[in-house]
């Protein structure tokens, strides 16, 4: 792993030891009411990460994503209906910057769509897809928010398989996944009364997805 490379006194290892610690106590916080500490905790885990954009001189696409989605955790925490839409916008807001970023690495004339990682990726996309619709059903797809949040998720993955950047395709399928959870939850109003194991798995989903996504576009992977 690259990260490691720098040291661990290195600002990469710091800012990443420190996302991770906050990320991690995040989860003990699941099953509390809404906090300052407990939105902190969430919003500073990816926020650090958007540091370490910064720190890593990537573009400044992916610190700006990064920071919607540190947002998006923070108003999604909330007990509170006005809160969670907007986290709901922040959302696919977040993936939508990521989808732009990631096709600026895309060369339609370089990509063999005989890759196995390219079948393995598409193979994975279209089972999840099948399982979205059995469980779920497309009706969770009626309101706009969700249901462009939903596909720009998805197409995002598609650009990061055809980048080839095995990192970040691991990242966007993990938020992809978030994305299918967080959909289904919003067409069964009941995001906010998820059970705390059903929560903490959630964030742990996104959080995974996060980092491996960053890690991997700031070359630290």
């Amino acid at each position: 792993m690259l990260l490691f490379e720098h040291g661990f006194d290195s600002p990469q290892f710091g800012t990443v030891l420190f996302s991770v610690v906050a990320a991690f106590l995040s989860l003990f916080l699941v099953d509390r009411p809404p906090s300052a500490r407990k939105t902190g905790a969430r919003a500073v885990a990816i926020a650090l990460l958007a540091v370490l954009s910064l720190i890593q001189d990537v573009s400044l696409l992916l610190t700006a994503g990064l920071l919607v989605f540190a947002a998006a955790q923070a108003f999604l925490v909330q007990d509170d209906e006005r809160a969670t839409k907007i986290g709901l916008i922040c959302l696919p807001v977040g993936q939508l910057i990521y989808g732009v970023f990631l096709f600026g690495y895309v060369r339609l004339g370089e990509v063999a769509v005989t890759d196995t990682s390219v079948i393995a990726g598409g193979l994975a996309l279209i089972v999840a897809t099948g399982v979205f619709a059995r469980t779920v059903g497309f009706g969770a797809l009626r309101k706009p928010e969700v249901s462009v949040y939903l596909a720009v998720a998805v197409v995002s993955c598609v650009f990061a398989l055809l980048a080839r950047i095995g990192g970040a395709a691991i990242g966007c399928f993990l938020l992809a996944c978030f994305a299918g959870a967080t959909v289904a939850l919003e067409h069964r109003k009941a995001i906010s009364s998820t059970p705390a194991w059903s929560a903490a798995l959630l964030w742990a989903i996104f959080y995974v997805g996060q980092l491996f996504f960053t890690l991997a576009l700031t070359g630290l992977l």
